[in-house]
């Protein structure tokens, strides 16, 4: 899911699907001379609708409004700069590790804690770091692979505007809806929903062993080509329902506050009528992009290539596809049940910052970062949300390299979608933009500076898009030159 503080991105539930990519080559007759013709091979960049069954006409959620036709193109748009961010990343990321630019070096320290041509005589972390690139440059690769190559028609991930077209059914609701929306019947007789996702009996005369019904919230899915059954929500992971839809409807997700985004995975949260959770539904996955998403003031329609100037912090440019292609990342690796348990393979990773200290200053009693901060994670202190921002996940690379030192899979930048979705940002404003800006300390530097560790203002709980900076404190130590808010 992708929540959002100022807009923060919340991946919910996902789906395993294996995806059979079509590359097709498109030939186009160019003229090079009047005496001959030839063909040229070329790959096109696929369309939206060739890369998602977007939810269209009169259905719930429908993206009519965000289209070129009929809309105002904001949808496409998004989808077209996902692309060019995603392109981007591969280029750049596709040459031997250590010949790759120094730009492109300084953003794999900040978002990554990689520091390919500065760990001395450490084998162990010069290994763990080629170790990190190999996966980064998978991670990108795959979900390039999900955005820039044309789908199976019957395998791509559905998109919806809107999160209306689940509908929340009690569990003692009556009576439960099959795939195609049809009252559904045991012996002539209609059952609840609870009753429909039990086991049904092995043996006539048996009764059947109904389903705890306080493990989880049913939301049935609109009966559209593709779709259809219910979506189980765990209440252990959604501990209250979400709010009534505004415009007069049930509990739908959208409905909370600042919440962008979402992603919902075949095989991990669908029943339809049977149990245990068995094959796969849909074939794809659902993302859902909120109307606040759209409407939101904090981040840019489109990405602003213009220089900025020197100390203008990364988070202030966030654009609407940031959301989007975070949970591209969601899609490309999703979550999985292994036996009863649920695998995240991609988890939002939560903020990290600097625990708090009480001391005396001349005779004044302040709060200061521990002194452990940032070299020893003892002096890191996990919140309860999500890294929001360029900003929260260049902190979230300083935790990563902090002692003691964990194992790739212990590393949470380098399996947290947010973290990829900014690199990417980062890095095309980089190589893009025309001033060629340095954004690797998390504000606007001059073309080509040289590395420094991060550099940034962490404005609290002041949106982070805010035009007014407050004032801030500055820390020195172990190298590393922060600014944050007390």
């Amino acid at each position: 899911m992708y929540k959002k503080n100022r807009g923060l991105r919340v991946t919910a539930l996902d789906i395993t699907i294996n995806f059979d990519k079509m590359k097709q080559s498109r030939q186009l007759l160019l003229s090079l001379a009047p005496a001959f013709l030839f063909t040229q091979h070329i790959r096109a960049a696929p369309s939206l609708d060739d890369t998602f069954r977007v939810a269209t006409g009169n259905i719930k959620g429908t993206c009519d409004k965000y289209r070129r036709v009929g809309g105002n193109g904001l949808l496409d748009d998004m989808f077209e700069e996902m692309q060019q961010f995603s392109s981007k990343a591969v280029e750049e990321l596709k040459q031997e590790p250590k010949s790759s630019s120094d730009e492109v070096q300084k953003l794999l320290r900040a978002f990554f804690a990689v520091n390919l041509n500065d760990n001395g005589d450490d084998e162990g972390r010069k290994d763990l770091d080629l170790a990190k690139v190999n996966q980064i440059q998978k991670w990108f690769k795959d979900v390039d692979d999900e955005i820039n190559q044309n789908i199976v028609p019957d395998e791509r991930n559905f998109l919806y505007c809107d999160s209306t077209f689940m509908e929340y059914h009690a569990m003692t609701h009556k009576p439960a809806l099959d795939g195609d929306g049809k009252p559904k019947l045991r012996n002539d007789q209609q059952i609840t929903i609870q009753e429909y996702l039990s086991p049904a009996p092995t043996k006539k005369g048996q009764k059947p062993k109904l389903i705890d019904p306080n493990q989880s919230w049913p939301f049935y899915l609109s009966p559209l080509p593709g779709l259809g059954g219910y979506l189980e929500l765990q209440k252990s992971a959604y501990k209250t329902l979400f709010p009534n839809d505004p415009q007069g409807g049930g509990p739908t997700y959208c409905a909370q506050k600042d919440y962008l985004g979402w992603t919902l995975h075949d095989g991990v949260e669908y029943r339809q009528g049977t149990a245990p959770k068995t094959g796969y539904a849909w074939g794809g996955s659902i993302v859902v992009l909120c109307p606040a998403l759209f409407e939101s003031k904090a981040a840019l329609d489109k990405v602003d290539l213009t220089e900025q100037k020197v100390g203008t912090q990364l988070d202030t440019l966030s654009t609407k596809a940031l959301t989007w292609y975070h949970e591209m990342f969601h899609i490309a690796f999703p979550d999985m049940m292994v036996g009863n348990a649920r695998v995240e393979q991609a988890p939002d990773a939560r903020r990290r910052v600097a625990m708090k200290e009480r001391r005396k200053e001349n005779g004044v009693t302040v709060q200061k970062p521990s002194p452990s901060w940032p070299q020893e994670k003892k002096g890191w202190v996990e919140r309860a949300t999500n890294t929001d921002g360029g900003i929260d996940c260049m902190y979230l690379g300083l935790w990563d390299a902090a002692a003691p030192l964990e194992p790739l899979e212990n590393q949470a930048s380098v399996k947290n979608p947010e973290s990829y979705a900014w690199f990417g940002l980062a890095l095309y404003l980089t190589t893009e933009g025309p001033a060629h800006q340095d954004w690797s300390t998390g504000a606007a530097r001059e073309k080509a500076a040289p590395p420094e560790r991060v550099t940034v203002t962490i404005p609290g709980k002041v949106p982070r898009h805010a035009a007014t900076a407050l004032p801030a404190m500055t820390l020195q130590g172990a190298g590393i030159s922060s600014k944050f808010y007390a």
